[in-house]
């Protein structure tokens, strides 16, 4: 019984180091995303105060689009993870999260649509 209650304790321990991990690469993606929106309204900001052609920079611009792209899908597959972890906590009796992420179906489907939109204009 004793051997049991410190297995209980070390996962329920393990879980609370995952939740506080999970949060945080949510929290870094989110702050990377918001950099690259930072980036993008630099550089479009530089190329309409400057004395150049309305087109320059546009390979830049597009790559960065592509760029958060991946920034978004990214964070679509760690909402998954945390899905994940919260289920099995949720299984092992070892935590019960109530604010687990919706499902992605539609939005992967809207991604998907953009990606080849923008795939024939680049």
């Amino acid at each position: 019984m004793k051997i049991q209650n410190i297995a209980e304790q070390r996962m329920r321990r393990d879980a609370v180091a995952l939740k506080d991990k999970m949060r945080e690469a949510e929290d870094r993606s989110d702050s990377l995303l918001e950099g690259t929106a930072d980036l993008m309204k630099a550089m479009v900001k530089a190329r309409r105060s400057a004395d150049v052609p309305p087109h320059t920079g546009q390979t830049a611009i597009m790559r960065l689009v592509r760029a958060q792209q991946s920034i978004v899908a990214g964070a679509n597959d760690l909402f998954r993870v945390h899905d994940e972890l919260s289920t099995i906590g949720v299984e092992l009796a070892i935590m019960d999260e109530g604010d687990a992420t919706p499902k992605f179906a539609s939005l992967e489907l809207a991604s998907a649509s953009s990606e080849a939109e923008f795939a024939q204009i680049a």
